[in-house]
């Protein structure tokens, strides 16, 4: 998108269905401080809540200033590394305007996924420092890179393709949050020797209404992006609405069939996160196969899931929601999945006129160069992204300023940090 997307002038529908389903995808908001706060412990209510209301305020502000101009504006200078105009919003239409909420809310996905990641032990200081990071670096880098930049360019025939943001949100935000709960370390208590204590959230009502709030705002996610381009909008949006439900389901049911059958027991846990897991792999190629596909995505982003959280475990790196596997682990199997089963006619029903548009290898003979660049584009996002926040969390740890202290740790962020427990008039019984 970046530079040809703000040049373009939009029809007033198109305007309204981005706006509409934009507003959709803050609602996910919602969904991420249920869902976090229902798997962190009473006494640290407050402060996983606070974190997810600090993140829209200070990615406002950073993507106006800066973040936006890094995405958005041209690169022709750059060679499609990095945008060079439009700081502050400077030239200011009702299409530069709508692209820029657009983005923020997908922005908004991307730091929230990493909170989940280090939520229980976390300063709070410290998530202010990763926000801006991710705000003006990290995430305009990779949107530019991956929507009009170089990533797109590289290959003779075939362009890079992640039509909702599988590599720019869900990649970026999970690679993110695995460098950080990996350098933050695990929760107190969670690791003893051999042994692998669970450490159970306070809320399940909370969970899966967070989940539930996530699954409706997902269909702005996955949707939104057909009205940017084409002359097919309303089929590729009916298309990614279809495909998106059906990943989101095979996701959900096969992770927990698969956990009935180890255990006898219906994990609600599992279940809710599944359903995460599908749709993540389906966000980068939601209109680019068949419903067939889509379910085959979610089946296996189903079974990538449980293996990933499960490595995370004996790896000895504490994800307490276990985000980095659903959104950095599912988001391969799509976008790597993308190099397989998507119909080069459904992408271009999408970037009509596309020159550069190959296909998954199922339908065409440059399925296999399709792969390749989808692969080089991971481990470029990856790479980049790994190191970046490699640098800030590493910096913040060596200078103390990462993680809480045991005391505080143990007696609960909010009661030393926040003012207090978040419910005051209750008495919460630890299993600890």
């Amino acid at each position: 998108m970046a530079a040809a997307i703000v040049e373009q002038a939009f029809s007033d529908s198109d305007i309204n269905a981005l706006l509409f389903f934009s507003i959709l995808v803050f609602a996910q908001q919602v969904g991420f401080a249920s869902l976090e706060v229902g798997n962190v412990r009473a006494k640290n209510a407050r402060n996983i809540l606070l974190k997810n209301l600090i993140d829209k305020l200070a990615c406002g502000v950073c993507y106006w200033a800066v973040g936006f101009a890094f995405a958005y504006g041209s690169g022709a200078k750059t060679g499609g590394f990095i945008g060079h105009s439009d700081f502050f919003l400077s030239t200011f239409t009702r299409e530069t305007a709508t692209l820029w909420f657009f983005s923020w809310v997908f922005l908004l996905t991307a730091t929230t996924i990493v909170s989940g990641c280090i939520a229980e032990r976390a300063q709070f200081e410290a998530y202010l420092a990763y926000t801006p990071l991710m705000s003006v670096l990290v995430y305009p880098l990779v949107v530019h890179w991956t929507w009009e930049g170089w990533l797109t360019t590289f290959a003779p025939h075939c362009r890079y393709l992640d039509f909702a943001g599988g590599s720019t949100v869900h990649l970026l935000g999970g690679t993110a949050g695995f460098v950080a709960a990996w350098l933050i370390g695990p929760r107190i208590g969670r690791f003893d020797g051999d042994d692998v204590k669970p450490i159970v959230g306070h809320n399940v009502e909370s969970m899966t209404v967070g989940t539930l709030f996530l699954w409706f705002g997902w269909y702005g996610f996955n949707i939104s992006p057909a009205y940017l381009r084409g002359d097919f909008r309303t089929t590729v949006a009916a298309r990614a609405a279809v495909n998106t439900t059906l990943a989101g389901c095979a996701g959900s049911l096969t992770s927990i069939l698969v956990v009935w059958w180890q255990t006898s027991q219906w994990d609600l846990r599992i279940c809710c996160n599944g359903v995460l897991a599908g749709m993540v792999s389906i966000t980068g190629l939601c209109p680019h196969v068949e419903p067939w596909a889509a379910f085959t995505m979610g089946t296996i982003a189903g079974f990538v899931y449980l293996a990933l959280s499960k490595l995370l475990t004996r790896l000895g790196v504490d994800d307490p929601l276990d985000a980095s596997a659903v959104h950095a682990g599912c988001s391969l199997v799509g976008l790597i999945g993308l190099g397989v089963f998507a119909k080069p006619e459904f992408v271009q029903q999408h970037r009509t006129g596309d020159p550069r548009i190959c296909g998954g290898f199922l339908y065409t003979s440059r399925g296999g160069e399709q792969l390749g660049v989808q692969i080089l584009g991971v481990l470029v996002i990856m790479a980049f992204t790994g190191a970046s926040s490699f640098v800030l969390f590493y910096t913040l740890k060596h200078f103390g300023r990462l993680r809480v202290d045991q005391a505080t740790e143990i007696a609960g962020i909010d009661n030393i940090d926040h003012g207090g427990p978040a419910y005051p008039d209750f008495v919460i019984l630890s299993h600890e």
